[in-house]
């Protein structure tokens, strides 16, 4: 019953699970508790309670066991910020599951699927097809992590390429637990 031990204790053991990350389970890791949210509307930052201490630095990929979440742009000894793939300034590589085709994706704002572009108009896409990152040369994030799924596709006869929608798997607006590796 909510307030007893035991459901704190199942709780806790269901948010923590929310940061096991099976599909990097060879990448070393440190799991942090997210202590506050965006200070504002424009705003998409996360800040965790983990930093250098747990060897947390600049730059390490967050994720949770949905997939990518954002970055570390900053790191004190015991905290750090983390940059969310949905602000408008992040710009990524990902990869087409199907196709294997490489595309850049880019934040839209809180609650709003990324902008995939740079997909080749005679690229078969499907809905639902899974985007995880690049991990090509200089690119933010390792490769392979996933980042969401295809929710729409924007073709317009002429233009060279289309346009996708990908919803992060990721639930960027709830973050309890995440893992930076």
């Amino acid at each position: 019953y909510p307030g007893t031990e035991l459901y704190s204790k199942a709780k806790r053991d269901g948010l923590l699970a929310e940061a096991d990350i099976t599909w990097a389970s060879d990448r070393e890791k440190a799991t942090a508790r997210v202590v506050s949210g965006a200070s504002g509307n424009f705003d998409d930052t996360i800040e965790i309670d983990e930093g250098a201490n747990a060897g947390i630095r600049e730059g390490m990929a967050v994720v949770t066991g949905g997939g990518l979440v954002g970055r570390v742009i900053s790191a004190s000894d015991d905290r750090a910020k983390v940059q969310l793939i949905s602000d408008p300034s992040v710009t990524l590589g990902v990869k087409l599951a199907g196709s294997g085709e490489i595309a850049t994706a880019t934040g839209q704002g809180q609650g709003r699927s990324l902008r995939v572009t740079n997909v080749a108009q005679d690229t078969t896409v499907e809905m639902g097809e899974i985007a995880a990152t690049s991990g090509l040369a200089r690119s933010l994030f390792p490769s392979d992590i996933p980042v969401g799924e295809v929710v729409r596709i924007d073709e317009n006869p002429g233009d060279p390429s289309k346009v996708l929608l990908v919803k992060p798997f990721a639930r960027l607006d709830d973050l309890t637990f995440v893992s930076v590796i």
